[in-house]
């Protein structure tokens, strides 16, 4: 019960001279690698996975969770970068991608073995398939799918997963591979490079692209004993598919950080610990990040993504400039500087992102505002100004466009809160997701809808998301809770997100995972067992394969007038035939809000739509003369 019903614990940070009354800054919790913990040694026994009666529940079950597989602790999962949810699209398969708990695998040597669970049939069964089952202890595992060109068996399909070894120390990386029936299993360790003494930990957004080529980012750096780096590179990792394993190989790219000047470690890099990666399908366009300070930009800007582009497969990368001061969109909500009479400087705490159609990168991040413009308090935002997700469109010339999608209003559950999970907590956990043809992203996070009642901390994360065709805006798939009214609401911790989403039956399924039970979490801590659940129904309505399909039907139904509209809206119908007409209206989620029988068409017909009881948003009415159906989109305000 502690974590439902302590409130004693202080977010806020005053900064000294910089704050008046009104104003105080808050440190970013990015600012150090803090994170990465390392494992304990333990043994955990096995709880079964019951409902406490102590915890209230909400809602009805609308969201529906199907096991996956148990760790031994949550320190499989703990970062959001390492992407160890994915779908192919080709075979149609999904893989998630942990470590074990011993006590649940019999045949586990230790904590940190890797298991490689699959499912075929939409996320309703899982099979799994050892990935390192050896005295390493393996941490943090990457996970992904790969279907050589040609193959249409799932079983003839290729997993893989990376990740970090500590022995004594991050002493090496693991790279494995077999196919989804176990055959031709391969790993090996690769030593870290001794010439850096900052950890390496090859995690961050594997993705494997068609032309056999898998990627994950990482990075190399000086530490200067404290956590802080003094000089560092990203590390651009790259597998090359040799017919039944991966040839694996690294290209460093020096990145030109601005540094601290004083301070209590003057001489290190400004930089967060957030990295990652994207490809296109072919893998011929990719992209690899950071979030940091430029030192081209230093005294011009905040922690804002730095970014690198290639179209050689990666063996050439070519920095893009990132210039986020002062961005238009992105004054309308976040905090000036220096109490508002300097610039506006987002602090970019978050981000993830996804390559397009057009081979452009649709970046993500989480940002607030910059508390002062002074070299060394870059790293302090306000308290009161929440943190606003933007979608940012990137290409060789830098930014092309920046859209609002959303707000969150909990803050960071920091380490060894009441609220977290023992001495871990979490961020809001923004996570990219695509259809695998790059026409349309998707953006998810958590975040609880009554932050107050845990000190205005994410103590009760739901899955919200949206997302938007090319060319479009985020009115094609609005922002949504889709949890909030589910029997397990507030109860959606660790998630982690597929980059390819699946369309099927006229809908777009968003990959989404999720660790703890809420018996699990309301009785363990940081070192105890935890079970993993695939979240199914994060889905949105296919709005272009709906519309298309009208193309074919014996009437036509016009677009909706006035559109967008209040009070109600008047559609037009055409038919061939002579027939019974009904309408229903359903909301993204596919519920049915209501239906009218509107009575027998011959020839036309117009059809009044009231919106009386509606909510302002996105809408769909389907029109059924016979046996025949279109749909079509309309808005409410």
């Amino acid at each position: 019960m502690k974590k439902f019903l302590l409130f004693s614990l202080a977010l806020s940070l005053t900064f000294g001279a910089m704050a008046d009354e009104k104003k105080t800054a808050k440190k970013s919790t990015k600012m150090v690698n803090s994170r990465n913990k390392i494992d304990l040694p333990v043994k955990p026994t096995q709880d079964v996975p019951i409902v406490s009666s102590s915890i209230e529940f909400k809602g009805t079950e609308t969201v529906e969770r199907v096991y996956v597989g148990k760790s031994a602790n949550i320190y499989s999962v703990l970062l959001e970068e390492q992407r160890y949810i994915d779908y192919n699209n080709d075979i149609k398969a999904y893989s998630f991608t942990f470590r074990t708990d011993p006590d649940t695998y019999p045949e586990a040597l230790n904590s940190g073995n890797i298991i490689t669970s699959t499912s075929i049939d939409g996320g309703n069964t899982w099979g799994d398939s050892w990935m390192m089952n050896t005295e390493d202890p393996c941490r943090y595992p990457a996970g992904a799918v790969y279907n050589p060109d040609g193959n249409t068996d799932p079983n003839n399909a290729y997993i893989i997963a990376t990740g970090p070894v500590y022995n004594d120390g991050w002493s090496d990386n693991f790279f494995a591979s077999s196919k989804l029936n176990g055959e031709d299993l391969s790993y090996e360790l690769i030593p870290v490079d001794p010439d850096w003494s900052g950890f390496q930990t090859a995690r961050n957004g594997l993705q494997v692209c068609s032309d056999g080529i898998a990627h994950i980012a990482d990075r190399k750096f000086q530490d200067n004993g404290s956590g802080y780096s003094t000089e560092m590179s990203l590390s651009a990792w790259s597998g090359e598919f040799n017919g039944s394993s991966f040839d694996w190989d690294l290209v460093e790219i020096p990145v030109d950080l601005a540094m601290r000047e004083g301070g209590s470690n003057p001489g290190t890099t400004k930089n967060f610990w957030t990295f990652g990666n994207a490809w296109s399908n072919d893998g011929s366009v990719g992209y690899i990040w950071m979030i940091g300070v430029d030192a081209e930009l230093d005294g011009e800007s905040g922690y804002s993504p730095i970014i690198f582009k290639t179209t050689n497969q990666g063996e050439d990368w070519d920095q893009i400039e990132i210039d986020l001061a002062d961005n238009e969109v992105m004054s309308e909500y976040i905090w000036a500087c220096d109490q508002f009479n300097g610039p506006v400087w987002p602090m970019c705490t978050e981000l993830d992102g996804i390559v397009d159609a057009n081979g452009e990168l649709q970046l993500f991040v989480k940002a607030t505002g910059t508390f002062s413009s002074h070299t060394d308090s870059l790293g302090y935002s306000y308290n009161g100004n929440i943190d606003y997700i933007y979608n940012i469109e990137v290409n060789d010339d830098g930014v092309q466009n920046v859209i609002y999608v959303d707000s969150i209003v909990a803050e960071d559950v920091p380490a060894d809160s009441p609220y977290g999970l023992g001495a871990e907590g979490w961020g809001s956990r923004l996570r990219a997701s695509r259809t695998a043809d790059g026409s349309a992203v998707f953006v998810v996070w958590s975040d609880t809808e009554a932050p107050d009642n845990f000190e205005g901390q994410n103590g009760a994360p739901n899955i919200k998301a949206a997302g938007r065709l090319l060319g479009g805006d985020f009115a094609d798939f609005p922002s949504t809770n889709f949890t909030g009214d589910d029997l397990y609401a507030g109860f959606y911790f660790f998630h982690n997100v597929g980059h390819i989403s699946k369309i099927e039956d006229n809908y777009v399924h968003i990959p989404v995972t999720t660790t703890t039970t809420p018996a699990e979490f309301s009785s363990g801590t940081e070192l105890t067992p935890v079970s993993h659940s695939f979240v199914k129904d994060i889905k949105y309505l296919w709005v272009e394969g709906i519309e298309e399909s009208s193309a074919m039907s014996s009437f036509s139904v016009s677009q909706n007038s006035p559109n967008p509209f209040t009070g109600s809206t008047t559609i037009e119908l055409s038919s061939e035939v002579v027939a019974p007409v009904n309408v229903e209206v359903t909301n993204l989620m596919g519920q049915s809000v209501y239906k009218i029988n509107v009575g027998t068409i011959i020839n036309t017909m117009k059809v009044e739509l009231p919106a009386t009881n509606l909510k302002a948003g996105v809408y769909f009415y389907t029109v059924t003369i016979g046996n025949e159906s279109i749909s079509k989109k309309m808005i409410v305000e």
